[in-house]
C-alpha cells in the first residue's frame, strides 16, 4: 500500500511541478519524504518551492539535511548559494564558496560558472566575473543571457568595442528575453549611450511592466541623462560611467578571506 501511495504522490508532484502552486508542491513533497526520506526528486522540488516562496530558513535547513545524505550533489550547493545570496553583505562569501564547490563537483555545468560570476559582479570584481562567464559561454554558447552578462563584465573592464558588439548580437539573437534586455540597457548606460539605454528600457518596461528592474534602471538612465545635459550646458565634458565608476570591492576581499 505504501508503494502505491508513494507512486500516486510522485505522479501528483510531477504534475504540480509544472505549476506555481508552491503550497501544494511543498505539501506533496513533504508527504513523499515522510514515506521515503531519501527521495531526491521530492527533495529538489521541496527546495525549489521554498526558494520561490522566499522561505529561506526552511530552505537552508532542508538543504543542510539533504547534504548530510548527498554530500557530493552539486545541485544542492546551488540552494546553499541561493540562501546566502538572499542574505547579502558578507554572506556573499558563503554563496561564493557554495558555487566553488558546485564547480569543483561538476565543472561542466554552465549555470554554476554563471552563478559564481554573479557574486564577483556584485562584489565589483569584473575580471573574475569575466573569467567564469567566459567558461559559461564556452559550455553554453547559444545562451544569450550568459553572453549578455559577459558583455556587462567586459564594459566594466573598459572593453567597450567587444562589449557593445557582443550585446548587439545578444539582442538580435534573443530580443524578448527580459534578462538580456536588462543587461543590454546596463551596458549602454555604462558605455555612455544614454539615449539608446533610455529607448531600450522604455520599450522593455512597456512590454514587461512587471519585471522588477526595468523601472529602477530607467530612473538611473534619466538621472544620468540629466547629469549629462547639465554638464554639456556648462560646457563641461561628459565622461561615460564605465570610466567614472570605480570597481572597489563592496563586500569582501577574496585574498584575505
Amino acid at each position: 500500500m505504501t508503494d502505491i501511495a508513494l507512486q500516486k504522490l510522485e505522479k501528483s508532484l510531477e504534475i504540480l511541478s509544472e505549476t506555481h502552486r508552491y503550497d501544494l508542491i511543498i505539501d506533496t513533497a513533504l508527504k513523499i519524504l515522510s514515506l521515503d526520506p531519501q527521495n531526491l526528486y521530492a527533495t529538489y522540488e521541496l527546495l525549489r518551492a521554498y526558494n520561490n516562496t522566499h522561505q529561506y530558513e526552511k530552505l537552508i535547513e532542508s538543504t543542510t539535511r539533504a547534504l548530510s545524505i548527498w554530500p557530493n550533489n552539486d545541485i544542492l550547493y546551488e540552494f546553499v548559494y541561493l540562501y546566502y545570496l538572499s542574505k547579502g553583505g558578507l554572506e556573499y562569501l558563503k554563496a561564493r564558496d557554495a558555487m566553488l564547490k558546485a564547480v569543483e563537483l561538476n565543472p561542466n555545468n554552465a549555470a554554476w560558472h554563471r552563478n559564481l560570476a554573479e557574486i564577483y559582479l556584485i562584489n565589483r570584481e569584473p575580471e573574475k566575473a569575466e573569467k567564469y562567464l567566459t567558461n559559461a559561454v564556452k559550455l553554453k554558447p547559444l545562451n544569450a543571457e550568459y553572453r549578455s552578462r559577459l558583455a556587462l563584465s567586459q564594459i566594466r573592464l573598459h572593453k567597450v568595442k567587444e562589449s557593445l558588439e557582443k550585446i548587439s548580437k545578444c539582442l538580435r539573437d534573443d530580443p524578448d528575453d527580459q534578462y538580456v534586455l536588462d543587461n543590454a540597457g546596463m551596458v549602454y548606460i555604462l558605455a555612455g549611450e544614454i539615449d539608446k539605454a533610455e529607448e531600450l528600457f522604455r520599450d522593455a518596461l512597456r512590454r514587461f511592466p512587471t519585471y522588477n528592474y526595468f523601472q529602477s534602471h530607467l530612473d538611473w538612465v534619466l538621472r544620468e541623462k540629466a547629469d549629462k545635459e547639465a554638464r554639456l550646458t556648462k560646457g563641461l565634458k561628459y565622461t561615460p560611467l564605465y570610466i567614472r565608476q570605480k570597481d572597489r570591492k563592496r563586500f569582501f576581499d577574496e585574498e584575505s578571506s
